[in-house]
């Protein structure tokens, strides 16, 4: 009824959410009725949704796609009015019967992620794929589109209220949406249950999941199969119910993973999201596929220990220099993202302009590889490194703490420490002997990254503009003369009001340790805030800025001489 053939098989190509682009060749019947003096469109099918048909002067037609209902109708919407007898009232029905047993055994073939045997299609077209997303994005409310613009530029704070009574309901209904999966979507995830249990039921574990699809049960529970079928094809069986140590990894993983390919930043961004920033540049060549996502594996599953990250998110960055991609990587990565319990709530790629010529379809197809939810937050950006961070700026990225320099030189120096840090305290959790059920063996309490409330016991100038110091910083300064008139006996009473303060808002009192940070004790944290206090009335009675002054005493708390 629309198409004589498809004009081009290359443009074909498949998505996570089952979708699948066609360009097609118009049937005269179709052209007569509703496009005339047009000979190609775009078709875009969606087995949960329906067809879209998109053509060049951005009309758009969409066909019901549920075979079962009777006398289905096909809408015309388009910017213009729509031609009379364009309705085509008999069409639909033959398209939907035709079309529905390919778009089943479509989905059927994506239910399971298969990472390492489905190899990615043709690259797709980057204005067809800015076709997909315009489409996606205008069938969303006018709440969900500001959503995204909000999370894009890091100014909301998507945080559930999380009572023991709402995370006890969220564990039932996510156990009920498993149980509603088909039995051949969770045939890694049964496996599991027979292996260990209680690994696969730890509460802890589980809310990983549901964290990363803000508490959607049927969402977080195909991802949590969709993440067993993932591991038994990455690593061996004996590790299905295993965390996954870097003594795990073989040789090549851990490379990837020292190497700088990808690092996180010390600091969270300014909605206290995880950043984490890809440079293509320092990977190595000669690494495989398999060695970059078991790599890929390792760091998210540790990203996902803190409960930071679970809640806010993770904050992706390419930053990018003339280097060839591998398009197979880009694509597994993205499908294997979809059994990971992390939530990227940004992506940024950041390129130089002649670059971004050659890379545009390779990125194109990394977007349809990931979900809906991920599609629509991709933002490019093209400069010189130095403007690039500029960019990055305005969406609340601590530039500072890129390791890139403005003459793209990439610093892999922080990396290498905090993997080294991370080895340290996974063999000293494999050699505490641990109580048989504890259920606090998934969730580590150490902080990797510190909270955007933090406040950092740490020099440099990653501290000194750390949100959680920047904040600190100016509730001393507001009460600070109030501090002076206030009796020896009685100071204490301030410095709690502002610790209490600090804890209110999540924040925590940090100092360095030879794993990343851990939290200070109440007294110690009290004395420190009676500490600043001091050390700021000595600038200002030396008639400097007390905020300049903390500055330069690299944003710590620490004891005073006097």
């Amino acid at each position: 009824e629309l198409a004589t053939s498809i004009e081009e098989q290359k443009s074909t190509y498949f998505a996570s959410d089952s979708s699948v682009l066609l360009r097609i060749k118009l049937t005269r019947r179709c052209k007569t009725s509703l496009f005339p003096h047009l000979d190609v469109a775009t078709l875009h099918i969606a087995p949960s949704d329906s067809f879209v048909l998109l053509t060049n002067n951005k009309r758009r037609l969409n066909i019901d796609m549920n075979p079962t209902l009777e006398g289905s109708e096909m809408a015309s919407s388009s910017s213009s009015t729509p031609r009379s007898g364009s309705s085509m009232n008999s069409a639909p029905n033959g398209v939907a019967a035709a079309a529905a047993p390919y778009l089943n055994g479509l989905a059927s073939s994506f239910s399971r992620l298969r990472v390492m045997d489905n190899p990615p299609p043709e690259d797709p077209r980057v204005e067809d794929v800015e076709k997909i997303a315009a489409t996606e994005m205008n069938q969303l409310s006018m709440q969900s589109r500001e959503q995204i613009l909000y999370d894009l530029h890091g100014i909301s704070e998507t945080i559930l209220d999380e009572t023991p009574e709402f995370l006890q309901t969220s564990l039932t209904q996510l156990q009920d949406a498993i149980h509603q999966l088909p039995d051949g979507d969770k045939e890694a995830y049964n496996l599991a249950m027979t292996m260990d249990y209680k690994y696969v039921t730890n509460s802890n574990f589980r809310l990983k999941f549901l964290r990363s699809d803000m508490f959607h049960p049927t969402k977080a529970a195909v991802r949590f199969t969709k993440h067993f079928q993932a591991k038994l094809e990455l690593f061996d069986q004996k590790l299905l119910c295993k965390d996954i140590t870097q003594d795990d990894l073989d040789d090549g993983a851990l490379k990837c993973l020292y190497s700088g390919w990808i690092q996180e930043l010390p600091i969270r961004d300014i909605s206290g999201r995880l950043v984490s920033v890809l440079f293509q540049q320092v990977l190595d060549q000669e690494l495989t596929v398999e060695d970059k996502l078991r790599s890929v594996w390792y760091r998210r599953m540790t990203n996902a220990d803190e409960i930071e990250t679970q809640r806010y998110g993770i904050v992706f960055i390419i930053f990018d220099s003339a280097r060839a991609w591998d398009r197979v990587t880009t694509w597994k990565i993205g499908r294997l993202l979809s059994g990971l319990p992390v939530r990227f709530m940004a992506y940024h790629m950041c390129f130089q302009p002649e670059y971004y010529q050659q890379i545009g379809p390779i990125v194109a197809l990394g977007r349809m590889a990931v979900d809906t939810f991920d599609r629509h937050r991709f933002r490019v950006h093209t400069g010189s490194p130095l403007e690039l961070k500029y960019a990055l700026q305005t969406f609340g990225i601590p530039v500072s703490s890129l390791p890139i320099d403005e003459q793209g030189v990439v610093s892999t120096e922080f990396n290498r420490e905090f993997w080294m840090k991370q080895r340290v305290e996974e063999n000293r959790k494999a050699s505490e002997t641990k109580d048989e059920g504890e259920e606090d063996n998934i969730t580590s309490n150490r902080v990797t990254t510190p909270g955007k409330h933090d406040v950092l016991m740490g020099r440099g100038r990653s501290c000194q503009e750390h949100a959680g110091n920047v904040r600190f910083r100016y509730l001393i300064e507001q009460n600070l003369d109030r501090y002076d008139l206030t009796p020896k006996h009685k100071k204490m009473t301030i410095a709690l009001e502002i610790l209490n303060e600090i804890h209110a808002k999540g924040g925590r009192f940090l100092s360095p340790s030879d794993t990343g940070w851990s939290e200070i004790d109440e007294v110690t944290a009290r004395e420190k805030v009676s500490s600043c206090f001091r050390s700021f009335r000595k600038v200002k009675g030396a008639g400097k800025t007390p905020t300049s002054a903390l500055n330069r005493s690299s944003g710590t708390v620490r004891k005073s001489s006097a």
